[in-house]
């Protein structure tokens, strides 16, 4: 496979999100308190007392929301790592790091545990060290992108935030991003699902895969006694489709990672 070294990568519309979700999900940290605390949130009752009758404790004194801790961004080096010459620089990592730290912290505030930055710093650099290999292979393919192309996929991520695609070209130029930044970053995203596409074949499950899976599924909630109607395989079936598709695209993705991680020159400086 083609690599293209010493390029800045687009970092934030480039991905699809079943592509940006299936590289977040190799350097993901498992959740070692997620069963404790689904067994705590079932004692509650519906008026938001516990089963002997006590109000659940509210975090911090007095009832007081405790203050949000702030990632530790001390020491970063600059670039934090280099992927076959292309850096990724200390702003890019500590932008992304501190969206998720703060996503983390909100969570261990809820559940009153402190957070534990080196997984989410490991995740967070792992992420970006994949991004940055797929965006490489994508461009080193030289696949062409027309301005079709490019109208089609901003109409798309403009519609997935909810904004006609005026609306969402102003949304992000007050976020620093002009026009001419916002449509080479979606010429990478076009470049990268033409790669997945080569990879990968038709994703698209067959009317059968899409029936056994609904069948499953109602066969599963009849055995757990759930209470939450199964709708009709009719209006189900799109939905299902597009489940199964984005699994597999997302296993296809990690695989095509992966895959490049073992041939890519990569060094962390953290």
């Amino acid at each position: 496979m083609t690599r293209t070294a010493g390029r800045r990568a687009p970092r934030t519309l480039a991905l699809t999100a079943t592509a940006a979700l299936a590289i977040a999900g190799l350097a993901a940290c498992d959740d070692s308190n997620g069963d404790a605390d689904d067994g705590a949130a079932e004692e509650t009752t519906e008026d938001g007392t516990d089963e002997e009758g006590a109000e659940p404790p509210m975090p911090g004194a007095d009832g007081d929301m405790p203050e949000m801790p702030e990632p530790d961004l001390d020491g970063l080096p600059d670039p934090v790592a280099e992927v076959n010459g292309s850096e990724i620089t200390r702003e890019e990592f500590a932008g992304v790091y501190e969206s998720q730290f703060q996503q983390a912290a909100m969570e261990a505030m809820m559940s009153g545990q402190e957070v534990d930055e080196g997984p989410i710093r490991d995740q967070v650099l792992q992420s970006m060290i994949g991004n940055e290999l797929l965006f490489q292979e994508a461009a080193g393919r030289e696949y062409d992108v027309t301005e079709a192309d490019l109208d089609a996929a901003l109409e798309e991520v403009a519609a997935d935030s909810g904004m006609s695609t005026e609306e969402f070209l102003a949304a992000v130029e007050e976020g620093g991003m002009d026009r001419d930044q916002v449509m080479d970053e979606l010429r990478t995203r076009v470049q990268v699902e033409r790669l997945i596409a080569d990879e990968t074949g038709d994703l698209a499950p067959s009317s059968e895969e899409v029936r056994d899976y609904y069948d499953d599924l109602v066969e599963q909630s009849e055995a757990a006694g759930s209470e939450q109607e199964i709708p009709p395989f009719e209006e189900a079936e799109e939905i299902i489709a597009q489940q199964l598709a984005s699994e597999r695209e997302g296993e296809a993705v990690r695989d095509i990672v992966e895959g490049l991680r073992e041939g890519a020159d990569v060094t962390v400086h953290i």
